[in-house]
């Protein structure tokens, strides 16, 4: 039987969220993660949200399910993630995780009252699955944008090229494992979209989020219909046979090495 692949938003407006989750959207995403992030990504064309924990509380005054993504692991966290939790997430997701020791303080803090997703966007965190294994985490994301400026990489391409992803799929045993993003079929710049939906097959991921640009590219298209058509293409795509996933794989790769030597 296949397994589920969901697909979160991140918080827009009310509105926003409504149409995308009554069209197939299994959540959203409330962003509280601001400290640190504009100093480490100040030189990338990356979004930083401007989220609260009174967005949470109104997605679920309307029975949406939400995932909030809180700061990375400090003196503040204990405060935080009560405060995340008391307002309603029904998940909280950690970014930056560098030790055990932070792994360990998140499972103390929230003491099962929600579920609890982890960001793997470090170098450090590299050689934590064997921790991430031993506890019980719903889901694990490779955050591409900041784990390639903590590995000190061009871009994030490099980290999809040099294996990077491939590695952390195999450790990573229980939990739902994402990357990326995902927008309607056809689109994407400067990669196109059709690389995250074969890659996101390949490693037998379950969720991803949609992308930035989705709201762009579906303009024309209501989301009743834009998101369908993202699930009905990953579905398509993990039906492939062994020798289309292969050669899938072959010609994204050529497509990934060929935008490398025009970023580089």
């Amino acid at each position: 039987m296949e397994k589920d692949f969901d697909l979160f938003v991140f918080h827009r407006d009310a509105m926003s969220d409504m149409d995308c989750t009554k069209a197939g959207c299994r959540g959203v995403v409330v962003d509280l993660e601001v400290k640190g992030k504009h100093e480490r990504q100040a030189s990338y064309n990356t979004q930083i949200n401007q989220h609260s924990l009174e967005d949470i509380t109104s997605l679920k005054a309307r029975d949406i399910g939400v995932i909030c993504r809180i700061n990375a692991i400090d003196s503040g966290s204990a405060d935080e993630i009560d405060r995340v939790i008391d307002a309603g997430a029904d998940e909280i997701l950690v970014p930056m995780i560098r030790t055990r020791q932070e792994i360990e303080q998140v499972f103390r803090q929230v003491d099962g009252r929600v579920a609890i997703g982890l960001m793997i966007e470090t170098t450090e965190a590299l050689n934590l699955a064997p921790v991430v294994n031993d506890h019980d985490v719903r889901r694990v994301f490779v955050g591409l944008n900041d784990l390639h400026i903590t590995q000190g990489k061009p871009t994030l391409f490099h980290v999809l090229a040099d294996g990077t992803v491939d590695t952390i799929r195999q450790q990573i045993r229980y939990a739902a494992f994402g990357f990326g993003g995902l927008t309607l079929p056809g689109f994407g710049h400067p990669l196109p979209v059709d690389y995250f939906f074969h890659e996101l097959a390949r490693l037998d991921c379950q969720f991803t989020f949609l992308r930035r640009s989705f709201f762009s590219d579906s303009q024309q298209i209501p989301a009743s219909e834009a998101i369908p058509a993202i699930q009905q293409e990953i579905h398509k795509i993990r039906q492939r046979q062994t020798s289309q996933i292969e050669s899938d794989r072959l010609t994204d790769q050529q497509q990934l090495f060929r935008l490398l030597n025009t970023l580089t």
